[in-house]
């Protein structure tokens, strides 16, 4: 039941491919595949059954080898040291639960639920996915991008309007998709070649392609650059980073959101006021955003109405400002509607800015402008996304924790009851990788079901 993997082009195309017959073993195979990039055209299928694995200590079992385990129904790679099963970040079920007005979970209805139910699809190789306003958009490990849910100003980039409650791959159907970010009405993504694309809502330039025209399929980003590394789609803006460590915004720019010094409107790139070479990660939000820099510092601007630049304070700011704390250990950061999330290299988890219905997992609904830790000061955080009304975060273990408003679902704990403090969801996994949350939740498991 192996697949040789090694010395791919004399040996991949007579190799035989052992599937058993377990349920779903075509598609996990298929997923292993594709995670390895092996064209599964190229190789002669035949069935058996059986769970023993090969004793790699016999030499006989070249690394690199692919077993299918029948009993615990997941593929494992051979190494240099034992079996280990492949890659949970690059191969994983899509899981969604929450307000599913729309079809925005991807379960071919438009019923909410309040814990994980996986998309009708049931596919194996999602690596990214992003919850938006009342849509969804995710990639697989094939470089293809899917979106489905509302679809009114064409932020699925179908290339029409229709709403979608499965996944619907883009009109371009491109493979070469790296990252998505699905905002409130719009959706841009950067492509393995470093160019960013957006589509949809365009009344304030959002799209970055120098006009306020909406499109329903992808359109690139007007300088035509080839050295974006990572955009976020906020509410009616967009920031992106290049590689070069400059950060760049575009869109409404009403509440000072692009942090290019003023509250002007902008259809094409800018680089944000202070021209900073360092940053690393930036999240759009509801008129804000936030963004770390390579020496760990955090930084916002926009509006601040309910604190949520973790100033110290409830002053907007048209120029990035750094967090009140002026912590030199924050790793990663989640903007939300009006409140933010972020995780500190030590696994701690901060949040700050609006606390109606306990959004921030201090054990009540007091706001705070500047960076409060969760209730239960865990040290095992590894990573959070804030919503609407919501936070959900995965930690090291694999499990993984939501707080905030419930009335549809969102954080999946099995009921529609609001917590202030953090709570598992309702099915108690423990391979969970990736989050997002909107009004809506979607997360990425391991590939056993």
């Amino acid at each position: 039941m192996a697949i040789n993997i090694t010395n791919l082009e004399s040996e991949l195309t007579t190799e035989v491919a052992a599937l058993t017959s377990s349920n779903n073993s075509d598609d996990l195979l298929l997923a292993a595949l594709a995670y390895y990039n092996i064209d599964p055209a190229s190789l002669q299928f035949s069935v058996a059954t059986g769970n023993d694995l090969p004793d790699i200590s016999s030499g006989n079992v070249p690394e690199g080898t692919i077993v299918f385990v029948e009993s615990l129904r997941i593929p494992v790679v051979a190494t240099d040291v034992g079996w280990e099963g492949l890659d949970s970040r690059s191969i994983k079920r899509l899981f969604a639960w929450g307000y599913n007005q729309y079809g925005r979970l991807g379960t071919d209805n438009t019923i909410n639920y309040s814990s994980p139910v996986q998309e009708v699809s049931s596919s194996t190789n999602w690596s990214s996915v992003s919850a938006g306003n009342v849509y969804s958009a995710a990639i697989k490990t094939d470089g293809t991008l899917w979106a489905w849910g509302r679809n009114n100003s064409a932020q699925l980039g179908t290339d029409n309007t229709i709403d979608y409650s499965s996944p619907v791959q883009e009109v371009s159907n491109s493979t070469t998709w790296s990252s998505v970010s699905a905002g409130d009405v719009h959706s841009a993504a950067i492509k393995t070649d470093g160019t960013l694309w957006a589509w949809g809502q365009n009344a304030f330039g959002a799209l970055g392609t120098d006009d306020v025209i909406y499109y329903s399929s992808p359109v690139q980003e007007v300088s035509n650059s080839t050295t974006w590394s990572s955009v976020s789609a906020g509410d009616e803006h967009s920031a992106a980073i290049k590689t070069d460590g400059t950060l760049w915004s575009w869109g409404r720019g009403n509440s000072a959101q692009l942090g290019v010094g003023d509250i002007v409107c902008y259809s094409s790139p800018v680089q944000e006021v202070s021209s900073s070479t360092n940053w690393s990660s930036v999240n759009a939000g509801d008129n804000y955003s936030v963004a770390i820099k390579t020496d760990g510092t955090l930084w916002s601007w926009g509006t601040n109405t309910y604190g949520q630049l973790g100033t110290g304070n409830i002053t907007a700011s048209s120029s990035p400002r750094q967090e009140v704390s002026s912590s030199t250990t924050w790793s990663s950061v989640s903007s939300g509607g009006t409140h933010t999330s972020a995780i500190k290299t030590d696994g701690t988890l901060w949040g700050w800015g609006n606390n109606t219905l306990g959004r921030l997992g201090i054990n009540n609904t007091i706001w705070a402008s500047s960076p409060v830790q969760e209730v239960s000061s865990s040290t095992n955080w590894s990573s959070v996304s804030s919503g609407r009304y919501t936070t959900a975060a995965i930690k090291t273990d694999g499990t993984l924790w939501v707080w905030g408003q419930n009335n549809s679902g969102v954080l999946g704990t099995g009921d529609v009851v609001s917590y202030s403090s953090p709570v598992q969801e309702v099915s108690s996994r423990t391979d969970w990788s990736i989050v997002s949350v909107n009004e809506h939740t979607l997360a990425t498991t391991a590939v056993p079901g």
